[in-house]
């Protein structure tokens, strides 16, 4: 009986162990593939931020260029809109005068 047993657990280990080493190499083709992915992807990415990177080195000296222009249309501004208020207050505060004189 013990024999006809012990027969039984080396058979039923004999077909965990096959099932183990399955369960191994699935594991590995999975891993395998898990890299395979994870480098295309930062491949992919680098390429990605490179190229905007090197457009951004094409965009720099042209906003360079166009940076005095864009400070002098905003002195321009600043001073039209401080021109209109202050003409704007001065306009008030002389109907405010005419009017409490009258």
């Amino acid at each position: 009986m013990e024999d006809k047993l012990c027969i039984d657990h080396g058979k039923r280990l004999g077909r965990m162990e096959e099932t183990q080493q399955k369960q191994e190499v699935e594991l590995a083709k999975i891993a395998g593939n898990i890299n395979h992915i994870k480098s295309r992807i930062d491949n992919g990415m680098s390429s990605t931020i490179t190229k905007i990177y090197d457009k951004l080195v094409d965009l720099a000296p042209v906003v360079a260029d166009n940076q005095d222009i864009v400070g002098r249309v905003k002195a321009f501004t600043f001073w039209i809109v401080t021109i209109g208020i202050g003409g704007g207050l001065v306009s008030f505060a002389f109907h405010l005068l005419k009017n409490v004189g009258a």
